[in-house]
């Protein structure tokens, strides 16, 4: 059932995508793990750049607590900041990881304040999480 819920969650954001362009097609598709896993929004994953994403699961596996790192992507102007709060194991052993995310993408700020746990195939999962709508 953990499994599902992603699934059916990637397959409705997935679904409304009938008045994205095709490049945004390519970015929900290539950010589509993120989203499923719960590491950004379906929000988030429209509009971010593969390049982006990349960087954002580069900070969840590597970066050390209470470590902050903001950059601003050159070809599409938007701008991201994470911050990594703390890292701690749960009872499975899983190393775990809680950070908060802001998007600032075109006029949309968005937030997404999560805890994530690294799964036995390395994969990292969000156990919890909170968004702050975009703002128009």
């Amino acid at each position: 059932m953990k499994k599902f819920f992603p699934l059916l969650m990637l397959s409705v954001t997935l679904t409304g995508c009938a008045t994205l362009t095709d490049a945004q097609k390519q970015q929900q598709m290539a950010n589509a793990p993120l989203v499923a896993a719960g590491l950004i929004t379906p929000a988030m994953a429209t509009d971010m750049a593969i390049d982006d994403a990349d960087k954002i699961q580069h900070l969840i596996n590597t970066s050390s607590p209470q470590n902050q790192q903001q950059w601003k992507n050159n070809i599409t102007h938007d701008s991201y900041r994470f911050d990594s709060f703390k890292i701690s194991v749960n009872s499975q052993g899983q190393p775990c990881r809680a950070y908060q995310l802001q998007a600032f993408i075109g006029r949309h700020d968005q937030t997404l304040q999560t805890t994530a746990c690294r799964q036995d195939d390395g994969a990292w999962q969000a156990i919890n999480n909170s968004a702050a709508p975009a703002q128009s």
